[in-house]
């Protein structure tokens, strides 16, 4: 699956409800069919039509239910639109870096690039520069163009490892003997890095390495030692499989230092230059999220049906039904004989009660048939407007189910 899609159903919760909604949809539908072939009294309760309303008034509900139905589909629609057109939103957080980056390290013909060396920090290189860990091994030869003088080290196929977040990188050169081009002398000592993250839209070949617009690659430019430190950006999008992550840098200038007396090991060659770059420790991570999810849809959706309830307070409801779609389609035979269990208890209550009545006078009969006509009427508005008594005369009437 995309993982953009992937996102915007919200994972696998989203997945899950999905999956089971569907499932659950299935059941009730095939259910429906099932015991509206099955029973007759079903048929005739769903395809019969009986409104108590006068014309004016079914108009005006037609009328109203087709608005808000077109209010619903256009609510839906324009929501499932946000979600497939719109921009991804952003969120912003903080993260440790533990990833070092690649470097692209180019020189004059007059420099030689000596050792790289990396530290915990700038403080283990202050108090103690013989403890780092050399990485010279790790930047190899690398041909751009016509510029056969750059090294390359490729942060993917470093064995390096990050136990802290930050650190710092020393880099040494030398210069050589002074060399005479185009029959001029001169001392042009140029040193360019480049730092990038290595994925396959970096191309570290050209002039000015780059990447896309969510890599941007850090370049520095120096021809004496001098203190540098870089900042990286994360710029995780919502594309492929698990999603991307994109690293983008800026190098900025601390100032010009001179390192002398600088030994970082026991050879007697010394670099004439030392160009040192600070790590960061935490970098700001910029994370793509669905413009809309399945969960906002839902939530807007469920938010105008809301609106639904003018529908009632204008018109009023269908008849309550106090059975439900379990008792009347799949449970029918458990809660139909409940049913009739209870009718038989309220019955000989009531017998047991009109005993005691007939010890009484005889107006109390007369009132107690009154009463009966009322509770008869009663029933009868109740079952016409009220209460939805399908289940009852079935269950009452019919033998077998």
């Amino acid at each position: 699956m995309d993982y953009k899609l992937y996102e915007t159903l919200n994972r696998l919760p989203g997945l899950f409800a999905i999956a089971a909604t569907m499932i659950f949809g299935i059941i009730i539908i095939f259910t429906f069919i099932v015991r509206i072939f099955q029973f007759p009294h079903l048929r005739q309760k769903y395809w019969q039509y009986d409104n108590t309303q006068s014309i004016p008034t079914r108009i005006l509900k037609t009328t109203v239910f087709l608005l808000l139905a077109a209010g619903l589909l256009g609510v839906i629609s324009y929501n499932v639109y946000k979600m497939k057109n719109d921009p991804p939103k952003l969120l912003v957080t903080v993260e440790r870096s533990k990833e070092p980056p690649s470097m692209l390290v180019c020189k004059s013909d007059d420099m030689t690039f000596i050792t790289v060396r990396y530290y915990d920090s700038f403080n283990s290189f202050v108090n103690n520069p013989k403890q780092n860990l050399d990485l010279s091994g790790d930047f190899k030869l690398f041909q751009r163009e016509s510029d056969s003088s750059c090294t390359f080290f490729n942060s993917t196929s470093s064995l390096m490892t990050i136990d802290n977040p930050g650190g710092f990188y020393l880099l040494g050169f030398t210069k050589i003997l002074k060399k005479v081009l185009n029959g001029m002398s001169g001392n042009a000592s140029i040193i360019s890095i480049y730092i990038g993250d290595t994925n396959n839209e970096t191309d570290w070949s050209l002039p000015m390495p780059q990447g896309n617009k969510f890599s941007d690659v850090g370049f520095l430019l120096a021809s004496s030692s001098g203190i540098f430190q870089y900042t990286e950006t994360w710029h995780k999008a919502l594309n492929g499989i698990n999603g991307i992550t994109y690293r983008g840098f800026q190098i900025n200038s601390i100032g010009n230092f001179e390192f002398e007396g600088v030994s970082v090991d026991d050879n007697s060659m010394q670099p004439t230059i030392w160009i040192g770059l600070i790590a960061p420790t935490t970098v700001i991570t910029q994370v793509e999220k669905p413009p809309l999810t399945l969960a906002d849809l839902l939530s807007n959706v469920g938010g105008y049906l809301s609106v639904w309830a003018i529908f009632g307070f204008l018109f009023g409801v269908r008849k309550a039904n106090p059975f439900g779609f379990v008792s009347g389609f799949i449970f029918i035979n458990q809660d139909r004989a409940k049913l009739r269990k209870e009718l038989d208890r309220m019955k000989n209550e009531r017998s047991s009660k009109l005993s005691n009545l007939e010890k009484g006078e005889e107006d109390n009969t007369t009132e107690t048939n009154g009463l009966s006509n009322q509770s008869a009427e009663l029933r009868n508005l109740l079952a016409k407007y009220y209460v939805d008594m399908d289940f009852y005369e079935h269950a009452v009437k019919t033998p077998d189910v």
